[in-house]
């Protein structure tokens, strides 16, 4: 994120980089990889195969200081933008269209979930969904309200949601963490549920039951294949 690139590796030599995207400099250019400028990119997330060959790009990205969607195609190597203006959305912008006339704030990760890219839109508090098909984007869950709110989606509230990931419990759940209330949170069948969190300014450091631990401003998470979440809590300096 602070060299504005992409950087890959094997875990047979993890300091060596078999493939650097980007020039390494800030800024909003497409093109190949050593032409291509982001700017603090975080999330990322690889295509299916059959979606990879039908739209054309492997791997989404969520350039985030740039307030835009990247795509990079690796056959091509090639770096474009798919979603957003670059002009950071305002209160009262539009929040569907096309994707590239309309304007996104601040996209901290990217999840794929029943076919839709879903976008946690870390700088208005809501999740955004990209539909790669129609090339569309809409407001997927959120208010815009910043807080801990549960419910259904289009009334639950979040909190700079920061880390997204499908769940294996079933295909139109993933979990989530919201960095400004340290919670954990899952959605599924079209509901939210706080699992660890109890509001915007709880937080510390507190291992025991879900309904009393704490965390401190988490950025990332994954499932492993029990169903057991990772949680990357990130201003305690800790995995959870």
């Amino acid at each position: 994120s602070g060299g504005h690139s992409l950087i890959a590796v094997s875990s047979d030599n993890p300091n060596e980089a078999k493939l650097t995207i980007g020039a390494g400099k800030r800024g909003l250019v497409d093109g190949n990889y050593t032409q291509a400028h982001c700017a603090e990119a975080y999330g990322a997330v690889f295509l299916p195969a059959d979606l990879a060959a039908q739209h054309g790009f492997d791997l989404v990205i969520a350039d985030t200081a740039n307030h835009v969607i990247r795509a990079i195609s690796l056959a091509e190597q090639k770096v474009s933008t798919i979603a957003g203006t670059g002009i950071q959305w305002m209160q009262n912008d539009p929040t569907e269209g096309p994707a590239l006339e309309t304007s996104i704030s601040t996209p901290w990760d990217i999840a794929l979930v029943e076919g839709k890219l879903l976008i946690g839109m870390a700088g208005e508090h809501r999740i955004w969904s990209l539909d790669l098909a129609s090339k569309t984007l809409g407001i997927f869950a959120g208010t815009s309200n910043e807080g801990l709110v549960d419910g259904s989606l289009d009334e639950a509230w979040f909190a700079q949601p920061s880390g997204l990931q499908p769940s294996i419990q079933a295909a139109d759940a993933f979990w989530l963490v919201d960095a400004e209330t340290s919670a954990l949170r899952l959605v599924k069948g079209g509901k939210i549920t706080s699992v660890i969190g109890t509001g915007l300014f709880d937080f510390g450091h507190v291992d025991g039951t879900a309904d009393q631990a704490l965390l401190q401003h988490p950025l990332g998470l994954d499932e492993l294949p029990d169903g057991s979440v990772l949680v990357a809590d990130t201003y305690n300096h800790a995995i959870r």
